[in-house]
């Protein structure tokens, strides 16, 4: 089946891979892992665009232009970015986000270097994009760390307040057409 181009790009979702600090994985396993989960991949690729390593080196996942496949609701309108990293092994005891692993800011420096210098790149082609964290579209904890700080200590500003109004405004929308219909 092939991948649809987006129409329109209203968001650069950050997603992180939920590894260890010491597994440095790449798109091929990426993919690899989504299809063993059960989670659906077409042509091919991961449903990332983009995955930072552990270095900082930036694999092209998937063609920005395409509808990506990781945030249900939100492809077709979104870019996605994921860090290799954040997650550690779970404590007895403690409530696992994915099986056997619990969040945690383990990315390095060169990682969030590469973030910044691809969050510019898209910002370049498509300037309405909001950054948002995946946990702020439907997953409680991904990407392992307040995007929004970051972005607000990188860039001098965060796009906390311009989702909010854009979702807003998505769900006045479809109440609307609940009134419609």
């Amino acid at each position: 089946m092939a991948s649809k181009q987006r129409t329109e790009t209203r968001l650069h979702v950050v997603h992180c891979a939920a590894t260890t600090a010491r597994q440095d994985i790449g798109k091929r396993t990426i993919n690899k892992q989504h299809l063993n989960d059960g989670v659906y991949s077409d042509s091919g690729m991961t449903g990332y665009h983009l995955v930072i390593r552990r270095s900082g080196l930036v694999e092209i996942a998937r063609p920005l232009p395409l509808w990506g496949q990781h945030a249900l609701g939100w492809n077709d309108k979104s870019i996605a970015t994921c860090l290799v990293g954040g997650a550690r092994k779970a404590r007895a005891g403690e409530e696992q986000e994915w099986p056997g692993r619990v969040p945690d800011n383990n990315f390095l420096s060169e990682q969030l270097v590469s973030l910044s210098v691809w969050h510019s790149a898209i910002l370049m082609a498509y300037p309405t994009a909001i950054l948002v964290p995946h946990s702020a579209l439907n997953h409680r904890s991904c990407p392992s760390f307040d995007v929004w700080r970051w972005q607000q200590e990188e860039f001098g500003y965060n796009d906390r307040l311009r989702w909010a109004e854009y979702k807003a405004a998505l769900d006045a929308e479809a109440d609307e057409r609940k009134d419609e219909g």
